[in-house]
Parts: C-alpha cells; sequence; structure tokens
C-alpha cells in the first residue's frame, strides 16, 4: 500500500494536480493543454481505483471515473471520454457538437455543461479542472478506501527504451551550454510530468554539473 500512496503522491498530487494548478494559473485563452491534462489524470486515476488490466481498459476506467468519483451522469461521462478525450488525442478536437472553452472566473461554480439555441453542447473546461481537483483532494484524504493498485512497467518499455536510446548521439550537455543561467535549474528530478505544458516543465530541467 506504501508503493500505492508513494505513486499517488508524485505522479497525481505532484505532476498531474500540479500541471492543472499551474494551467489555471497561466489563464492559457485554448483549452486544449488543460482539458488533455485532466482527461490524463482521469484514465490514470480510474486506474489506480478501478485497476489498469486489459479487460477494463482506458474508457472503462474512465467513463467509472468520472461517473462514480467525480459525480457526472453515465451519458455525459461516456460523451465526454468518446466525443471529446477521442477527438482531442486522434483528431486534435472533438469529434461532433461541442464547443470546448475557458472562462477563469468563476461566475457559475460547479457547471461544465450548457446548451444553447445553435445546437451545441458548451463545455467549461475550468470548471471541469475543478471538479478534479475537488476529487484528487478528496481521494488524498481516503486513499486507502479509494486506491487500489498502480500501473507497472513492461518489459517491452525497457525494449523500446533501449532501442530509442541506441539512435540517440546527440548529449544534453552540448544544449545546456547554450542555454543562459536563469533559465535553468539547479537540480534535475528523475521522472517526468504526465503533461510538460508549461515552461516550468520544459527547458527548466536542463542543468550543468
Amino acid at each position: 500500500m506504501e508503493e500505492i500512496k508513494a505513486y499517488f503522491d508524485k505522479a497525481v498530487m505532484k505532476y498531474s494536480r500540479g500541471d492543472v494548478l499551474q494551467l489555471l494559473d497561466a489563464k492559457l485563452t485554448c483549452a486544449g493543454p488543460l482539458l488533455n491534462i485532466v482527461m490524463d489524470g482521469i484514465d490514470n486515476l480510474g486506474g489506480m481505483c478501478y485497476g489498469f488490466d486489459s479487460n477494463i481498459g482506458s474508457e472503462r476506467r474512465s467513463v467509472d471515473f468520472m461517473n462514480k468519483e467525480m459525480g457526472l451522469p453515465i451519458e455525459q461521462a461516456e460523451f465526454i471520454y468518446t466525443v471529446v478525450r477521442c477527438g482531442m488525442t486522434h483528431e486534435a478536437m472533438p469529434k461532433i457538437g461541442i464547443n470546448i472553452f475557458v472562462l477563469y472566473t468563476r461566475y457559475e461554480p460547479g457547471k461544465t455543461f450548457y446548451i444553447k439555441n445553435d445546437g451545441y453542447i458548451w463545455m467549461n473546461v475550468v470548471e471541469f479542472a475543478y471538479l478534479y481537483l475537488k476529487v484528487i483532494d478528496k481521494i488524498s484524504k481516503d486513499w486507502i478506501s479509494k486506491l487500489s493498485c498502480f500501473p507497472q512497467p513492461k518489459d517491452t518499455n525497457k525494449e523500446l527504451f533501449d532501442r530509442a536510446k541506441g539512435t540517440i548521439s546527440d548529449n544534453i550537455e552540448s544544449l545546456a551550454k547554450k542555454v543562459p543561467a536563469h533559465e535553468r535549474a539547479e537540480k534535475f528530478e528523475e521522472g517526468s510530468s504526465l503533461a510538460a505544458c508549461t515552461p516550468e516543465n520544459t527547458f527548466h530541467f536542463i542543468s550543468l554539473p
């Protein structure tokens, strides 16, 4: 159980939750980065709650998480995964019938979806993100009863890593020497965020001895 808690603290609390908070603070005018980070987190947390077995799959655990943990009607959860999430992941836009937007001033907290006489569903990604954060905080207070596992590395991952590494000859120190000192972090932490979409998570990892 301690391994599960350690993974949750790093992958969910530090990286996923941290990225969402950074993007909310950055107030980007595009909704995609925030939505993608939240959906990645939902997939991962759904697996921690319900399992990462192949017979469950990304869709089932994500939909179950949105329905059971986030309290969304099953119809909305299935729509978000299939039309919004899969559309953004595979086609760079939602598949059909929805406009996603960000509105950082919370005029109607807790309301994610709207309809309009134009026939579209309108989705406030900011409120969706806050709902996700609320559930993370709730799980963090009762993680023993909520979380059952964490993703395990596969042998194929190591094989792919070794094959890719064998094709790379450029040493990152050559890049690091070109980066001004004020843009470099003093320390590099092994591991990476679920979604490194902000400047703090990109070139700031470079450090010199």
